[in-house]
């Protein structure tokens, strides 16, 4: 166990906030490799203005980021660019616009998949959280091995009634 909790320290601090690393940017996410240890994938949601939504499009970018980058890494770790907000969960506007499709189910079932995904990989996932992680996005953050919570993270699944 105590190695264990030295790798992730290592992880850590070799990752921490450093601004030196490559990068590649996906429209709503960018995915990062640290220089020194390619072995370590940062994807970080980056949809500030948006709160990092978790739209149909982002969890389908999401679940390829994922796919295409866990059999190279030893670790991954989930944050965002933004430190007010991690995800605020579930887009409540393209619910109501596919909902009048019957289309929600798509977007449900896709997440599913995600949290699923996270969960079932076979490295460690870690959730970086600064700020709110609200609705999908605490549970996104629950279905990760690990969450390292700033000072300013919060937690909340208000649940939503619509309609």
């Amino acid at each position: 166990f105590l190695g264990f909790i030295a790798l992730i320290l290592s992880i850590w601090s070799l990752y921490g906030h450093q601004d030196r690393h490559l990068s590649r940017k996906f429209g709503r996410f960018e995915i990062h490799r640290h220089p020194s240890n390619e072995q370590i994938c940062r994807i970080k949601l980056n949809n500030p203005k948006q709160r990092n939504v978790l739209s149909l499009e982002m969890i389908e970018t999401l679940i390829e980021a994922i796919e295409t980058n866990y059999k190279q890494s030893r670790v991954l770790i989930l944050t965002a660019g933004d430190q007010k907000v991690f995800s605020s969960g579930h887009n409540l506007k393209e619910l109501l616009t596919l909902g009048k499709t019957n289309e929600c189910d798509k977007v449900f079932n896709r997440c599913t998949q995600l949290m699923l995904k996270v969960k079932q990989l076979p490295i460690p996932v870690i959730a970086e959280v600064y700020g709110l992680a609200a609705a999908a996005g605490c549970q996104l953050v629950a279905s990760c091995d690990i969450v390292v919570a700033g000072d300013n993270a919060q937690f909340s699944t208000p649940g939503v009634k619509l309609g």
